[in-house]
């Protein structure tokens, strides 16, 4: 079977279970372009955002089919979530404009560089504990700019707010204009894992299906991530 054809059956099921429930999938800001690209014909909603903000919407009473992560949840989920699921993974990679930066350039004492606030999303998280077992937090202080997410992150550095910027690995995939970049070693951070939480009824366990699947593994590599653990 072909990656088209797995993809259509994914479209065909996904699209039954959310059509009549119009269901909201709350999202990592990260995902947003797979999701926009391989899911834009279905009759789910999506909401993209910091993976912590996202959160807080449940903790406030929103009730979405299933909650798409980027980093396992610091608060407790509702009952009616089933199992953490982790789905995708990613890399933590330093970017400049036009040109492929090198690590050595992360011991700048005049750049400046962009990333997420680690208050709202993980991906700043996974940047400052990279920073900190580099020994370099402390240098880039005055020097930051923070955002809400890896997407804003980036914008500041095509703006030409920051020369350097430390977002994911998927947030390049398909972007040209940028250059190249150079993966930040994983062993200066956590593993950085995809979790999903769906509801317990029949149109979660479809979607949490399919995130366990091929078609699902073969269109997450396409867009830069790096399918979870096998099902």
């Amino acid at each position: 079977m072909t990656r088209r054809q797995l993809l259509g059956g994914f479209a065909a099921c996904l699209a039954a279970a959310c059509a009549p429930r119009h269901s909201l999938i709350l999202a990592a800001a990260s995902l947003q372009p797979w999701l926009d690209a391989e899911a834009s014909e279905l009759g789910c909603d999506f909401s993209y955002g910091g993976s912590y903000a996202l959160e807080q919407q449940v903790q406030h009473g929103a009730d979405p089919l299933g909650l798409l992560l980027a980093d396992s949840p610091k608060l407790a989920l509702p009952s009616a979530f089933g199992p953490d699921l982790i789905f995708a993974r990613n890399q933590l990679v330093l970017v400049a404009r036009g040109r492929t930066p090198s690590l050595d350039e992360l011991k700048s004492k005049t750049a400046h560089l962009s990333m997420a606030d680690p208050q709202l999303a993980p991906v700043g998280v996974y940047a400052r504990e990279a920073l900190q077992n580099l020994k370099l937090w402390e240098a880039w202080q005055g020097r930051l700019t923070l955002s809400s997410d890896d997407r804003a992150a980036l914008l500041h550095l095509e703006s030409g707010h920051a020369d350097l910027a430390l977002v994911y690995r998927s947030d390049l995939a398909r972007r040209k204009d940028l250059g190249g970049f150079v993966a930040l070693p994983e062993s200066s951070h956590r593993p950085i894992a995809y979790h999903a939480f769906v509801q317990k009824t029949g149109a979660g366990e479809t979607v949490g299906n399919w995130l366990k699947s091929p078609a699902c593994r073969a269109s997450l590599e396409s867009y830069g991530f790096l399918a979870g653990p096998a099902a």
